[in-house]
Parts: structure tokens; C-alpha cells; sequence
């Protein structure tokens, strides 16, 4: 488990850090002031040097440049100040139960070689057209990545145009891990949820062992009349284009199609499933509370707690939420090290880290921490 967390020069984190990180960990603060781009940073640190995370990230951004021969990331977006030169760099680094790890990407000039193909899949001269983004063309550069902490430490250095993009069909290409957000026992949610088709596998995955019987538990806190969920058959499943499709519950022992449960059934099912997937590692959830009445935040808490304290799971989250964070204070035990409340404010070099008895003697005094 991460014990601590170093930003330098990521995103709009020119200086960050977090300490006394525990078991569930919730980052509160205002829009704006960089709680997804932690989560971000987390999720590349965590991901034992496979870059699918920053690329992913990229995508949903919308951090894109776009021509007729090539879709390409953005990647000035990834470094402090949207501008890059020989040496920009950004470096995430933490201190683990396991060790120190670091990630550290930095621009380096690029070796060239007249008429070869570079990373992108085009020649030099290619790669020098203007593809319809404006502004001066970027020195002949290299994105070199290096991990260290992982069980083997690991370099990648990557040709980027001279728009500053890197291939997304390349990276999508070379590496099956960035067909998903999901890297083994790294879970991402983001605030749109999972996508159908994972939370269907994951289902499936767990069906006839003790876990099914955990995230049918972990629903009926919502619904308590959910007696059982089933997928749905492949045919059924491929012929609905319903964002919650593919799933059916027995309810007071009539079949019902999940997607007529609601979203806050949808979202929990997804939590609860993530944190089995995420045995032994790492669950990120982007507003943790999306969809979830006040009425069952300190039920969905439990929920994660609990689980992930059985299962070995480091849980981040954020939220918005005054409820959300006055249901964690609900669970926390004073004297407890497992829960951490991170504040963070824009600009500031250091998150505020609250324990678990902070967390609950603010919630009881009704004091504004988010």
C-alpha cells in the first residue's frame, strides 16, 4: 500500500504530496483544485510500468490532435504549464509497504535517422507536416519513460511528433493492457462508471463463489427485495444498446432488467465488483457517491471498508460530497490508522491529511472540510 504520494511538474501539479494514506482514502476539495489528476497520477504510479494509464486519461480528456493519417494524444497536456521543451519532465513517486517506486517521464532530443520509419508508423519527413493544429513546430523529440520499484525496472522512450502527439493507434496497438482501464488488479471508475461489457465479465467472473453473495449483500442495502442477479444471454446481451444492459435481477421473485433499478444499483454494482477485481491492489473511484442517495452512503462505506480491508484492497476516492464525507466519518474508529480524509487546495504544495478521529470530530462539529 502506498504510504505517501510525490507530484512534480504533472498536469496542474507543479509540487503536490500526501501522507498518512491508509487503507480508504477520500481527497475532498473544490473544482478545479486537481483531484482527478491525483487519481491520475495514482493509477500511472500503480500500473507497474505499462503508460496505458496516461494514454487512457488522455482519451477521456479529450487531449487529442486529429488528422487524416493519424489520431494522436496530446501529450504537452501531460506536463506542468501545457508547454514542453528538451528536459520537461514530470515525476510521481511514492513510498510503499513493498518499497519506494517511481515513475519519470521526460522529453529528450531524438535520435535521428533520415527516411526511417519513426514510433508513429510514418517517416521523418511525415512526421514534420502540419495536421492542422496551429502554433510552431516542436524540436525532434523522444517521450522516455522510466518506472523504478516495479519487479523489474523498466524504460520506454517513445517518438512524439513535432505537434507534440504521440500515435494512439501505436500505443493502443503495442500494448493489449490499453484496450481497458482495467490492469489486473488496478480498477478504475471513472464519474461516467464502468463501461457494460467489464461489469458484465466481472460479474461472470465471480458467479457461484463467495463474492456473489458479497455483491448481491453490498445491493440490498439499496433494494433490500434483490434476491439474485444473472447475466442475461449473449444474445439478449448484444441486441440492447442500454448503458445498464446485459444484466436481470430476481426481485421478490420477479426477473427484472437492471437497467430498471436505477443508477444508484448500477454504480454500486460496479463498486462492488471493482473491489473484487482489485484483490491484492488498487481501486480509484472518481466521485465515489455519483448516483448514491445520502440514505446509503454509510451502507456503501461499510461496504468498502470492509471489503477492501478483506480482499488487501488500497482504495482512493473522491467526491464533492458533504454527505459523503460525514457517512465515512461514521465508520472510522478513533485510534484506527486505515482511514485518511485528504484535503486538497488549489496551489498548495500539500494536501491537508485528517486521520480517522479528525474525520469524525469534524463531522460531529459540523466543520466544513471539503
Amino acid at each position: 500500500m502506498l504510504r505517501n504520494l510525490r507530484i512534480s511538474g504533472f498536469r496542474g501539479l507543479r509540487e503536490f504530496a500526501m501522507s498518512g494514506l491508509g487503507r480508504v482514502n477520500l481527497l475532498v476539495g473544490t473544482n478545479n483544485c486537481g483531484k482527478t489528476s491525483v487519481l491520475e497520477a495514482i493509477h500511472a504510479l500503480s500500473a507497474a510500468g505499462s503508460a496505458a494509464p496516461l494514454w487512457l486519461a488522455q482519451v477521456r480528456r479529450g487531449e487529442l490532435i486529429d488528422n487524416a493519417n493519424d489520431r494522436q494524444v496530446d501529450v504537452t497536456h501531460l506536463i506542468h504549464g501545457h508547454r514542453i521543451a528538451m528536459g520537461s519532465s514530470f515525476r510521481i513517486a511514492g513510498d510503499a509497504s513493498t518499497g519506494q517506486r517511481a515513475l519519470v517521464v521526460e522529453f529528450v532530443a531524438r535520435k535521428m535517422e533520415p527516411r526511417a520509419a519513426n514510433g508513429n508508423g510514418h517517416d521523418d519527413e511525415d512526421d514534420e507536416r502540419d495536421i492542422g493544429s496551429p502554433g510552431v513546430l516542436l524540436p525532434p523529440l523522444s517521450l522516455r519513460l522510466h518506472w523504478t520499484g516495479v519487479p523489474e525496472h523498466k524504460k520506454v522512450v517513445l517518438t512524439i511528433s513535432r505537434q507534440g502527439g504521440l500515435s494512439l493507434g501505436r500505443v493502443l496497438s503495442s500494448d493489449e493492457s490499453t484496450r481497458s482501464e482495467q490492469l489486473g488488479s488496478l480498477v478504475l471508475i471513472t464519474t461516467e462508471g464502468l463501461p457494460r461489457n467489464e461489469i458484465i465479465t466481472m460479474f461472470e467472473s465471480i458467479v457461484l463463489t463467495p463474492s456473489e453473495d458479497a455483491v448481491v449483500r453490498a445491493l440490498q442495502a439499496l433494494e433490500p427485495s434483490i434476491e439474485r442477479i444473472a447475466s442475461v444471454g449473449t444474445h439478449a446481451r448484444q441486441s440492447t444498446r442500454d448503458l445498464r444492459g446485459g444484466l436481470a435481477m430476481m426481485v421478490a421473485g420477479q426477473r427484472i432488467p437492471i437497467g430498471s433499478m436505477g443508477e444508484g444499483i448500477w454504480r454500486l454494482l460496479g463498486i462492488a465488483l471493482a473491489l473484487v477485481q482489485a484483490r491484492g491492489g488498487v481501486l480509484l473511484v472518481d466521485e465515489i457517491d455519483t448516483g448514491l442517495h445520502y440514505s446509503v452512503l454509510v451502507d456503501m462505506w461499510r461496504l468498502v471498508f470492509e471489503t477492501a480491508r478483506s480482499l488487501d484492497v488500497q482504495v482512493f476516492a473522491t467526491t464533492h460530497s458533504r454527505d459523503c464525507y460525514e457517512a465515512l466519518a461514521a465508520v472510522t474508529e478513533p485510534g484506527r490508522t486505515e482511514i485518511s480524509l485528504q484535503r486538497i487546495e488549489r496551489g498548495k504544495a500539500e494536501a491537508i491529511a485528517f486521520t480517522e478521529l479528525e474525520i469524525r470530530q469534524a463531522a460531529e462539529r459540523g466543520l466544513e472540510v471539503r
